[in-house]
């Protein structure tokens, strides 16, 4: 037996050596379920708000803009079209974060509705929250933007797609006013 003992100390001393030469790798923790971050769905549609006089904005401004937008965003009901329509409308916050005059419409080649719809939610959002020191002017006034899209945020085909060659043409098709116009082959 003698001679097992030294050979079995060589043997325990190299892999002694081994080891401390080898980068040892990280403790095993215990597997968790992965838990995966909500993500809010994204829309095709966009709002965006800025000063009306359009100057540079501070980060505290900024931070009370993306919260306008959010509030806003959050609130808005599109109305439903087959085109792409911006509207632009003006509004003014008092130093409390309340809407203090009429929101007007400064830009919008939309029907009488969609900027309705647009009105409707800087209304729904009010009391914003107060306006930030930064904001030297009181009442302070903002631009908001509404941008509709029509496309299915997943991809799938909407009405006003292009229809492919291979599918057959619809003989009439229904505008937003409700009239109905109709095209002639060959003439």
């Amino acid at each position: 037996m003698r001679c097992y003992i030294p050979c079995l100390c060589a043997l325990l001393m190299a892999c002694a050596t081994l080891a401390a030469c080898t980068p040892a790798s990280a403790p095993q923790k215990p597997s968790e379920p992965a838990v995966k971050p909500v993500e809010r769905p994204r829309s095709p549609h966009h709002v965006m708000v800025s000063l009306a006089g359009g100057e540079p904005l501070t980060r505290d401004q900024q931070g009370y803009v993306i919260l306008l937008q959010d509030k806003i965003a959050e609130r808005w009901q599109p109305v439903p079209e087959k085109i792409k329509y911006n509207v632009g409308l003006e509004f003014t916050l008092n130093r409390a974060g309340l809407v203090t005059d009429e929101i007007k419409a400064v830009s919008s080649m939309s029907p009488r509705k969609t900027i309705e719809s647009c009105r409707d939610a800087i209304r729904r959002a009010d009391r914003f929250g107060a306006l930030p020191a930064q904001f030297k002017t009181e009442p302070q006034t903002f631009l908001c933007e509404f941008l509709y899209n029509p496309q299915d945020p997943v991809g799938a085909a909407h009405p006003s797609d292009p229809v492919s060659p291979a599918a057959p043409a619809a003989p009439a098709a229904a505008s937003s006013t409700g009239t109905s116009t109709v095209t002639e082959r060959g003439k």
